[in-house]
């Protein structure tokens, strides 16, 4: 025979059994506060509803459910989630999302708050007012605009980049200014790059040219050289001139080696006699003169 039990007491026994109509669970002081287990929809099939077994409290941060009826058979999502933390949910062997979508919602914990956010405001919070990353072609870079939004723009200037990153300096970008003092040596100069532009006025000395290296191609025809920056030793040379040569007042002309043997012409001091003079056991002797 069917009865009803009503009690807000404990109950306890081994096994419930119930028919659609189910068994209500309710506040003891609020009948409209109230759970309905029932086993409507089922048919003939069964349906078996564990709970896990638990040291410690189960979703202990939903203290109480929602007030209004939550319909038969049904907890509904929100209303569960409104007071359950994010440590609560246990999403191991979830499937990662490869195409999150602006309606998504993600949930988050703000210092024991929680929190929804969706993918669209998610875009904002990242972009900081941006809700995309703005469009763009080969070889462009992101930029802040200064508004806490980004650009994209071509590199310009001094340098570019090109799709793959490689970065360009234009030409006759580098100047002076930007080498270090000593920092370019003579690998780093090519083949007759120094011409004569290049080189400041009376800035090569003689410690930098090489011996030998000045011929007499070098020396320019109008350079009128003094005799005294020349050696007066011409070897075997013939010495030709189309002007005089010119000697000091008792000094000689000679002929030879000054050694015995040798001859020389020598004017007498004061402008006196001209002297042929021959060199003999190491004295030049005297072996005609011509008057003035």
């Amino acid at each position: 025979m069917a009865s009803a039990y009503d009690t807000y007491g404990s109950l306890k026994c081994k096994e419930v059994l119930m028919d659609v109509s189910g068994i209500t669970l309710h506040d003891p002081n609020n009948d409209t506060k109230k759970l309905v287990l029932n086993a409507s929809g089922l048919g003939d099939g069964t349906a078996t509803l564990s709970l896990p077994t638990a040291t410690g409290a189960l979703l202990s941060d939903q203290s109480t459910l929602p007030g209004a009826n939550l319909g038969a058979g049904s907890v509904a999502d929100a209303a569960l989630a409104s007071g359950i933390t994010a440590t609560k949910v246990d999403l191991a062997g979830a499937a990662a999302c490869t195409d999150p979508q602006d309606t998504d919602n993600f949930w988050i914990d703000d210092a024991g708050v929680n929190k929804k956010i969706t993918g669209a405001n998610l875009k904002t919070f990242i972009n900081a007012g941006q809700t995309s990353l703005p469009s763009s072609t080969d070889g462009q870079v992101l930029v802040s605009n200064g508004a806490d939004n980004y650009e994209s723009v071509t590199m310009s200037g001094d340098c570019t980049v090109a799709a793959g990153g490689a970065v360009s300096i234009g030409t006759n970008k580098i100047t002076t200014a930007m080498l270090q003092n000593d920092s370019v040596d003579a690998n780093k100069l090519a083949n007759n790059a120094v011409d004569s532009g290049a080189i400041a006025a009376n800035a090569v000395i003689a410690g930098k040219y090489g011996a030998g290296s000045i011929v007499n191609a070098d020396v320019n025809n109008a350079a009128a050289i003094a005799g005294s920056k020349v050696d007066p030793d011409f070897g075997n040379q013939t010495v030709e001139t189309t002007g005089d040569v010119q000697t000091a007042v008792s000094k000689a002309f000679r002929f030879g080696t000054d050694s015995n043997g040798s001859w020389r012409i020598v004017v007498e001091a004061g402008g006196g006699s001209l002297r042929f003079e021959k060199k003999e056991s190491g004295a030049w002797n005297l072996k005609g003169s011509f008057s003035a």
